[in-house]
């Protein structure tokens, strides 16, 4: 079973930085180029400078944005922005989000270390595949810093539900460990908890299950190839010893109220020679086709788009398509796609991919994403809307994957396509950042 640690965390000093506000960001990879700018404009100290430092084009071997991550944490534990922790602990958090107009969820968690284990072990489970140039970014970035600073996020089975009831005891135990307020419907509070019966019965419950990876593949891959790293250098192995086989997570229950799941929709461009009115004649023998009667570009379109997926789904694998004005004049459209077989045991993404990616535009994944012909967008609304500018040539839209086909998919040793899933809500980076050092786990040996 996954073995979980609390650690001594390195944190924003609470005596300078009472409010995380200004110094916090989302995931390194949901950070658009305009939102890294408005983040270093933010706050001096913002973590933007370590997780995603600026490219630069006079960037060399001397001078480049991993070394100048490094500086600036060396630079902020030394001037005491970063203090350590004194006693390993757990860090519980809340998150209160809305993910919709008019609702508003809280989810439960904590911050904790977990070893990473090779995937054949079966403690760790992921559903997603991943890309390689992600994966040596973020290897560069532990290389140089030698400290995870952006969480995993894991999901436990927790059939009973224990684990929200044990959570709420652990934030009543606890001691504030700092809060930011991301906007007027989103606040993220963390706190520390150190009392030992109750790390044990947090821990021991976590203990009990494997974990499934639902956001953070590509940095809990980097963990593996890091300890793989460390392991193979003498040197390196007797500094940091059990410290790199471990990489900061934050853990909640697989189906905790406060936890949602967004599709990441496609969208297509540059695809030479395409031809929508052909794609879809093609489509129409293995889909049925259906035309909504909605302008695209109006407000309800993409509401009418959206519920007519929703209803068609529930029996069959159901895609959205946008496609623009066309050469014959024919002017942009709605429509909807139901597989025509029964294969209620494949993803609608899969088949995406497969059936009309792979197969009728002759599109491989990783390849199209690199030469800009596929695009992944969280937003139905921003997805139409580059089709309508054409900024793009087509727009497929997907329905959420329900929670259970994750997991069965990722306890039966299946991977889903990249890009799949769009969990919410996602910790900040800063609450509790995991410098690779033997002095930070439970127990750190004496030294001299």
């Amino acid at each position: 079973m996954p073995l979980i640690r609390p650690f001594r965390a390195i944190r924003y000093n609470p005596a300078r930085f009472p409010d995380l506000t200004p110094l916090l960001t989302p995931p390194y990879d949901i950070i658009s180029p305009d939102e890294q700018e408005g983040y270093y404009t933010r706050h001096p100290h913002n973590m933007i400078r370590i997780d995603l430092n600026r490219v630069r084009p006079a960037d060399s071997e001397t001078d480049n944005r991993y070394l100048r991550a490094a500086r600036h944490f060396a630079d902020w534990r030394h001037d005491q922005t970063f203090i350590q922790d004194e006693t390993p602990s757990f860090y519980p958090a809340s998150i209160r989000y809305a993910p919709a107009k008019g609702e508003t969820k809280t989810l439960l968690g904590f911050f904790a270390l977990v070893r990473a284990e090779p995937f054949e072990s079966g403690q760790i489970l992921p559903h997603e595949l991943t890309f390689a140039s992600a994966k040596q970014d973020r290897l560069q970035l532990l290389r140089h810093c030698r400290a995870h600073f952006s969480p995993i996020l894991l999901l436990a089975p927790d059939p009973t539900g224990r684990l929200r009831p044990l959570l709420e005891r652990a934030i009543a135990a606890s001691v504030p460990a700092g809060r930011a307020v991301v906007d007027a419907a989103t606040v993220q509070e963390a706190w520390r908890l150190t009392d030992p019966p109750l790390i044990s019965e947090l821990g021991g419950l976590i203990a009990q299950a494997p974990l499934m990876i639902a956001d953070g593949h590509h940095r809990y891959e980097t963990a593996l190839n890091y300890r793989k790293e460390i392991a193979a250098d003498a040197q390196a192995r007797q500094a940091l010893g059990p410290a790199a086989e471990f990489c900061l997570a934050f853990i909640t229950a697989s189906h905790d109220p406060g936890l949602s799941i967004l599709p990441t929709h496609r969208v297509l461009a540059r695809l030479p020679g395409f031809d929508a009115g052909r794609l879809l004649d093609r489509l129409k023998e293995r889909f049925s086709i259906l035309p909504l009667a909605v302008d695209p570009a109006s407000p309800d379109a993409m509401p009418a788009l959206t519920a007519a997926m929703q209803q068609h789904g529930r029996t069959q694998p159901t895609f959205g398509l946008v496609v623009g004005a066309r050469e014959d004049g024919s002017p942009a459209r709605l429509w909807v796609l139901t597989a025509n077989e029964p294969v209620a045991a494949q993803l609608d993404v899969r088949i995406l991919q497969s059936e009309i990616f792979e197969t009728l535009l002759h599109l491989q994944e990783e390849s199209a994403v690199a030469d800009g012909q596929l695009r992944y967008v969280k937003d139905a609304t921003q997805a139409a809307r580059q089709v309508l500018s054409s900024e793009a040539q087509l727009a497929c839209l997907l329905n959420p994957t329900p929670i259970d086909a994750i997991e069965t998919i990722a306890r039966t040793g299946g991977r889903m396509p990249r890009k799949t899933t769009y969990f919410l809500p996602k910790p900040l980076t800063g609450f509790v950042l995991y410098p690779v050092d033997p002095a930070a786990l439970p127990d750190p040996p004496t030294r001299p």
